[in-house]
């Protein structure tokens, strides 16, 4: 009954904002009021919870409670695009439950370990971003491959080091693979090879150990990215995560921040879902994507905290044939 509702996603910054009692009242009387009407519902992932995890500022997490019982009943996220991807079957979507006691499952004695485990998680993504821009900002890779031959190498390369059987060392890794091509490289381009693998491999080393903590195949995890690269229009939430991840990743007006990991999968709940807002960085990665992504509902995205454009849009919807009481 609740998965047809319609759906709203605010970013969390919004949902501080709040919480914190900064948002006009006469914006948020309006957003409770065309919601009600035209019976949207907000929808909260367990990225939210993360972004809110204390740390220099302890009480961001009542913040975020207070903002959402706010709402009343919301749509808590029970399995996320990462669960339900690849989509089948008639309706593929994301499974969602009404929550009305937020406050009770957020202090969950068994909530805060989780949360803080993805918490850490984004910080080592973080940190080995860093690690691998300083092995490229060091090296010739700013020049980039130059060949198809070098391209080549550096998959076969960095597929072998993400499956683990000739360990981390890149050199070793490329040496072989380069020993046995029909053609190989020169020293200086399997140097750059070597160091465009070693930056691959310190960013993904993240990955490989959650992977090996919950004790997935590193091949099917790379079977699985094969296949949404492929596949993208059953993959809508991890494609449009990808391509804010890839967007941050050429935007070097900007250095790295460390909530581009988080942000990027926020966007992944937006092909899920009929209204988001998110910060302008993801934002202007997303309205050029949006169009390249097949999503299961059409999505109107906002920029940072513009709750007026949700409420006009909210106006735009028709009433709620049979609402809930």
């Amino acid at each position: 009954m609740f998965e047809s509702r319609r759906r709203l996603y605010l970013d969390t910054s919004t949902l501080i904002l709040v919480g914190d009692g900064r948002v006009p009242p006469s914006i948020l009387s309006s957003l409770h009021a065309e919601m009600k009407r035209s019976g949207t519902m907000l929808v909260i992932s367990r990225e939210h919870l993360i972004d809110a995890i204390p740390e220099s500022k302890p009480e961001s997490i009542e913040r975020l409670v207070a903002a959402l019982e706010s709402f009343g009943a919301v749509l808590l996220v029970l399995q996320g695009p990462g669960e339900v991807e690849p989509l089948s079957g008639a309706a593929p979507d994301i499974q969602v439950q009404a929550c009305s006691n937020i406050r009770e499952i957020v202090y969950s004695p068994l909530a805060m370990p989780s949360l803080t485990k993805e918490k850490n998680f984004q910080r080592a993504i973080y940190q080995s971003q860093l690690n691998a821009d300083k092995i490229l900002n060091r090296s010739s890779q700013r020049v980039g491959l130059r060949s198809k031959r070098e391209t080549e190498l550096y998959w076969r390369s960095v597929v072998t080091r993400v499956r683990g059987w000739m360990g981390r060392d890149a050199g070793q890794i490329v040496a072989r693979w380069n020993s046995e091509a029909v053609k190989p490289l020169t020293e200086s381009r399997v140097q750059s090879v070597e160091e465009a693998v070693s930056a691959t491999g310190v960013l993904v080393q993240p990955m490989l150990d959650l992977a090996a903590a919950r004790e997935l195949d590193t091949t099917e995890v790379l079977r699985e990215h094969a296949r949404a690269l492929e596949h993208p229009e059953l993959y809508p939430g991890r494609t449009l995560a990808m391509k804010v991840l890839e967007w941050n990743q050429r935007n070097h007006g900007r250095g790295r921040l460390d909530t581009d990991w988080l942000d990027a999968q926020h966007a992944a709940y937006f092909p899920y879902v009929d209204i988001a807002t998110c910060d302008a960085n993801t934002f202007a990665c997303v309205v050029r994507a949006a169009g390249a992504v097949e999503m299961p509902r059409r999505c109107s995205i906002a920029k940072g905290t513009d709750l007026r454009f949700i409420v006009e849009t909210l106006k735009g919807f028709p009433d709620l044939v049979d609402p809930l009481v």
